[in-house]
């Protein structure tokens, strides 16, 4: 099979989330560049086309574009832009807060 990447890719074993609306799922991120990523999971077959990728629970974003997919691996592409700030604040809390998201 020949390479089509730009970037050659770096192997690493990390965890990472998904969020849509909501958290899509967990996964680990097997490698990954600049660019992009393989992300294996248990199951992609709920993932959709695009989402927002984090490394640390949901409080830096990336947005990804989903460029293949398998059974338990997606091939992802990250947009232009470095990671953002997330604006989930309904969905990350620190741990032990029961108040009500505002």
């Amino acid at each position: 099979m020949q390479e089509r990447r730009n970037l050659l890719r770096t192997k690493v074993f990390k965890a990472a989330r998904l969020f849509g609306r909501t958290k899509l799922g967990d996964g680990i991120v097997r490698d990954i560049s600049a660019n992009g990523a393989r992300l294996e999971m248990v199951s992609t077959s709920s993932i959709p086309g695009t989402f927002d990728l984090s490394f640390d629970d949901g409080r830096t974003l990336r947005f990804c574009r989903v460029i293949w997919r398998k059974t338990t691996e997606l091939g992802l592409h990250f947009a232009q832009g470095a990671f953002r700030a997330a604006a989930l604040r309904h969905l990350v809390q620190p741990k032990g807060n029961n108040v009500a998201p505002e």
